[in-house]
């Protein structure tokens, strides 16, 4: 398993430890992420975003997300708030759904 650390500038500088196939090790502030995406596929334990670039220098193919998926649809577009879990070896980022919002 590779573990990188980082610093992070917001309100307050703080340090973290990604390591890729595990949990996330970190503060809450930096587990906690705004994302606009569509969404591909929705099954009953998780739904799949489109996502193509970078997280903290890790390139992310897709995003999956756990949690209510009831309001989630395949093919809308939206704002999520989410709290990140993992980071895949495959570049699979998984999430908790915190909140989202659909976008017309």
């Amino acid at each position: 398993m590779e573990t990188t650390h980082c610093a992070v500038q917001g309100n307050k500088s703080s340090t973290f430890s990604i390591k890729i196939g595990r949990e996330i090790e970190n503060t809450e502030e930096m587990k906690n992420i705004v994302v606009l995406s569509i969404c591909q596929k929705v099954t009953s334990n998780y739904a799949q975003f489109h996502f193509k670039g970078y997280y903290f220098s890790y390139k992310i193919q897709k995003i999956r997300v756990m949690g209510k998926l009831s309001e989630l649809h395949t093919g809308d577009d939206y704002l999520l708030y989410l709290q990140v879990l993992e980071i895949s070896e495959t570049g699979i980022l998984s999430a908790k759904l915190i909140k989202a919002k659909r976008i017309i």
